[in-house]
């Protein structure tokens, strides 16, 4: 099992693994500059945890597209159920605060 972990934790939220296969993608593009920018800054964590909005993946899917490429199995994930939450989480982790 090959794990993509988390350096941050999201206060309030329990961090959980998920498995890479069961985790669709969520409807956006991934653009290509942002893309390198985030597979240059990826070690052996990510900065925060993808975040899922009633088990589907709601931020995170250049992430995932780099778990998926580099041969990870699972990934550091937090759930959220109701939009104030999703909010909150969101401008937490967000690296432009708004």
């Amino acid at each position: 099992m090959k794990i993509l972990r988390a350096k941050n934790k999201i206060e309030g939220c329990e961090t959980l693994v998920a498995e890479l296969d069961k985790l669709d993608f969520s409807h956006s593009a991934i653009d290509a500059p942002g893309f390198v920018k985030l597979y240059n800054s990826i070690t052996e964590t990510m900065n925060w945890p993808l975040i899922l909005f009633n088990g589907r993946l709601r931020y995170g899917n250049k992430r995932l597209t780099y778990a998926k490429m580099l041969g990870y199995t699972h990934i550091e994930v937090v759930n959220v159920n109701d939009d104030k939450e999703l909010e909150r989480v969101r401008v937490m982790t967000c690296w432009k605060r708004l």
